[in-house]
């Protein structure tokens, strides 16, 4: 409701993207009661949204920087996930699919549907593509969907697949180190 509009309306030449994986299922500081977001995003989650984010955009360079999370196993399936989009692949792997809840859906709060919608009226004046979010002030948002919380790491086979993909995908020159 937010940050795709601008995405798109903006047309940056580069998007760099603070990849914090503490929001995630599973991640201990997610789970924590004085924790404000509750966010829970799984990893296929964070593929989809760098997956949304990048399309408005092709062949705009992406860079994602790795600055939370404190779960090992829960970073190396978001990692993944994420890695896996940036190679172009149209699935997430299978390890970082499993960690996701056959449930899962766009599931939001009253409260959170309204702070998007206060976000989006203090933006709206630089931002005309914005529009309220759908369900705003009904006073009650849809239950929120169940966790997976199995913290097992990604296999050692699958993080060295895409390891080897990162590697020969810079050696052509279309990545960086």
């Amino acid at each position: 409701s937010v940050l795709l509009p601008i995405a798109k309306a903006f047309h940056p030449q580069l998007i760099l993207v603070s990849a914090g994986f503490d929001s995630a299922t599973g991640d201990a500081y997610c789970s924590r009661p004085d924790r404000i977001s509750g966010a829970e995003c799984t990893p296929a989650g964070y593929a989809h949204l760098l997956r949304a984010l990048m399309e408005p955009r092709p062949g705009c360079p992406v860079v994602l920087c790795l600055e939370g999370g404190y779960d090992l196993g829960i970073i190396g399936h978001c990692t993944t996930a994420c890695a896996s989009v940036l190679l172009g692949d149209s699935e997430v792997p299978a390890a970082a699919r499993a960690r996701s809840s056959p449930h899962a859906a766009a599931c939001a709060s009253a409260e959170a549907i309204d702070d998007i919608n206060a976000c989006v009226a203090a933006q709206r004046p630089h931002w005309p593509c914005l529009a309220p979010a759908p369900g705003a002030g009904s006073g009650s948002g849809p239950a929120a969907a169940p966790s997976n919380t199995n913290t097992s790491s990604p296999s050692v086979p699958e993080c060295a697949r895409v390891g080897a993909r990162l590697r020969s995908v810079r050696h052509m020159g279309k990545l960086t180190p």
